[in-house]
């Protein structure tokens, strides 16, 4: 893991792995394996189905700009109505997401995992 600038970190080439940002921190996670993408999908088909009614949208592994140095995306999000209104779709929504799903996988730890928490709180997200 590096440092870099967020400047940077916005020029990163998309690839196969996915990349945050946490304070100033590159971290690079590689593809996820089968079960974890059956988790997400359900996940996501579950809060797709409970949007249905217009109260928001739900993405996955879209990244957020909780703080100037730290951008994070969670398996599954779900924007409210409201706030989807203030996204700008080709750039990282400066705010946390109503609700943020993180899949655990068997390389996370509990110190980094609530690290990942405070941070969707402190920005914001209700439920994580």
């Amino acid at each position: 893991m590096r440092s870099i600038a967020l400047k940077e970190f916005e020029k990163l080439p998309e690839d196969e792995n996915l990349h945050e940002l946490d304070e100033g921190e590159l971290i690079v996670m590689p593809p996820r394996m089968a079960r974890h993408g059956l988790v997400q999908a359900a996940a996501m088909a579950t809060l797709a189905a409970g949007a249905r009614d217009g109260s928001g949208v739900v993405v996955g592994r879209c990244g957020f700009r909780l703080a100037p140095d730290v951008v994070l995306a969670p398996d599954v999000a779900f924007i409210v109505e409201s706030q989807r209104n203030e996204v700008q779709w080709n750039c990282y929504p400066e705010f946390g997401p109503d609700l943020a799903v993180e899949i655990l996988s068997p390389d996370d730890n509990a110190g980094r995992l609530q690290r990942k928490v405070n941070r969707y709180l402190a920005a914001g997200t209700s439920i994580v």
